[in-house]
């Protein structure tokens, strides 16, 4: 079975003896809504999204209002992550990289499933904290989109939280990650179908409060361009490109949803049951649940920062594991170069910095995704 690679030495003070670099990569992203795991191809300091997988088990459903994983959300979480492993050991992969997120770090049972995990699959969980998550997808959308010079403002609405960043370039200048998630506020606030009216203020006010004191702080250095990652405003995107077109958009990275059409698309979703809104072309079934939710954090968002359009990027919190594991294989060889050097002589074991304080930028800016 592939497993997480391991850079450092036991000591970790340095990169273990006879260190390789993977050629071929999964990262696990366990998220509230879903389980999603991507394989990517790494060649000379880039690489190639080979493979997407998402098993909608939402995990983050009921958690976050009650603080803790179910047995049947837990079995269900397990089966998911073995199906992964199975698929990625079948595709050959050299290391496999599962980062847990809000679902996992706030339940007061997560260790065990963290636990669970390790025993059951033989798979090392990362919990990454809201602001790594935040920064991670940062370094994603930085590597995907052409930022230099602008200021900018990177929004990604999860299942449990919402991301934010914003940054001049390539150097933040703030980040926060907020526990305004598509399937949170569904669960404290959507309790009819279709959603009654006070319902929906409900949740928008709550949202705008939440949001108020990050807006104020970037009123004096308004960004020129908002960001949005994430399957929420994929969607948004998606359906409102259907709705134009008539078609369903073969790609989304780059293209742009403006504050206009998004606030036609949330007055029609309102208006919709669950069922109604799965037969929604451009929407997954599965996101039919939570998409109300989603439209409101995504107007709230776009109003608060004044952006009358978002643009979207395809790259997020996956792609910027790889990033960030590419950036420590590559200071790993270069350790172990290092040490082997003609001479004999060796400098030592040398510090590398662990994932959750490497650098900003990874590979080089030509390694994106393409517009079409």
């Amino acid at each position: 079975m592939a497993q997480l690679t391991r850079l450092t030495s036991p000591d970790g003070r340095g990169p273990r003896a006879g260190f390789r670099s993977p050629a071929k990569v999964a990262v696990i992203d366990i998220g509230s809504h879903s389980i999603h795991m991507v394989i990517a191809k790494i060649r000379d300091q880039r690489f190639k999204i080979t493979s997407r997988i998402r098993e909608p088990v939402g995990l983050g459903y009921g958690t976050l209002v009650e603080g803790r994983l179910s047995p049947s959300v837990m079995a269900a979480g397990m089966d998911a992550l073995a199906g992964m492993i199975e698929i990625a050991t079948r595709e050959g992969v050299d290391a496999i990289l599962p980062v847990a997120t809000s679902a996992i770090r706030e339940a007061v049972n997560g260790a065990e499933f963290i636990r669970r995990a390790r025993v059951e699959l033989g798979l090392v969980v990362e919990v990454i904290s809201g602001d790594e998550e935040a920064r991670l997808i940062f370094r994603a959308v930085s590597q995907a989109m052409d930022i230099r010079n602008q200021r900018v403002l990177v929004a990604d609405i999860g299942g449990g939280s919402v991301e934010l960043v914003q940054a001049l370039g390539s150097k933040i200048e703030w980040q926060t990650s907020l526990k305004l998630g598509a399937v949170r506020m569904t669960e404290h606030f959507i309790e009819s179908d279709p959603p009654e009216p006070m319902e929906i203020c409900a949740l928008r006010s709550y949202v705008d409060r939440r949001l108020r004191p990050f807006a104020l702080r970037a009123a004096a250095h308004r960004p020129a361009m908002m960001i949005a990652t994430s399957g929420t405003f994929r969607s948004l995107a998606a359906m409102a490109h259907a709705k134009r077109t008539g078609e369903s958009p073969r790609q989304l990275h780059g293209q742009t949803l403006g504050r206009r059409e998004l606030t036609v698309l949330r007055a029609a979703l309102c208006g919709q049951t669950a069922g109604e809104r799965e037969r929604t072309s451009g929407l997954s079934p599965r996101r039919a649940g939570v998409i109300v939710a989603g439209a409101l954090l995504a107007e709230a968002l776009m109003d608060s920062f004044g952006q009358r359009v978002v643009r979207l990027s395809d790259w997020a919190l996956r792609e910027g594991v790889i990033l960030e594991f590419m950036e420590l294989s590559r200071a790993a060889q270069d350790s172990e170069l290092h040490r082997a050097s003609p001479d004999g002589r060796s400098p030592g074991p040398r510090r590398h910095r662990r994932p959750r304080s490497a650098g900003r930028r990874g590979a080089a800016h030509n390694n994106r995704p393409t517009a079409r």
